[in-house]
């Protein structure tokens, strides 16, 4: 799967990839403030821009910008419609979606520089996060105990009522 096949370091590096992308996609919470993972999410997203140039961390948000603009869009209605109800309208959330769509984009732009992935290699890498949710998904059946350990330390649970 790309360059990183070729030299001893690229297997050291491939776990730590993985562990990275599964981080952010599912964005286990094992501390007891519910911002602490959207802190680390930042944190890796501030490590991807400084790896990527200008230009590259630029293309990768315009090749977004019909999600942000639907994001933004989204966000205004439903918070003026939250307003208007008295409720509360929720903004900090929606653009905590922009910043988790922003840093997976940014994380498939290092693996495209650095590790010389194809877009098979990314289907096939996707695939592969797709059977590790198989075997979580299979073990949550197994059991319902450990199906609410799962789902309390991950994004279902990190800020209540989290997306629109």
């Amino acid at each position: 799967m790309g360059e990183t096949d070729n030299y001893t370091g690229g297997m050291l590096l491939k776990p730590l990839l993985f562990i990275t992308d599964f981080y952010l996609i599912y964005q286990p919470n094992f501390w007891t403030s519910s911002y602490i993972p959207t802190v680390i999410t930042l944190g890796i997203t501030i490590v991807f821009i400084m790896m990527l140039s200008p230009y590259e961390v630029l293309r990768s948000i315009y090749q977004l910008k019909i999600f942000v603009i639907g994001v933004i869009l989204s966000l205004g209605y439903f918070a003026f419609r939250a307003m208007l109800s008295g409720n509360d309208p929720r903004v900090f959330q929606n653009v905590i979606i922009i910043l988790n769509v922003i840093s997976l984009v940014l994380w498939l732009e290092v693996l495209r520089k650095y590790f010389h992935f194809t877009k098979n290699d990314v289907l096939t890498w996707m695939l592969w996060m797709v059977v590790v949710q198989c075997f979580f998904a299979l073990i949550m059946l197994a059991s319902s105990g450990i199906r609410a350990t799962i789902l309390a330390k991950t994004a279902t649970n990190i800020i209540d009522n989290q997306l629109v």
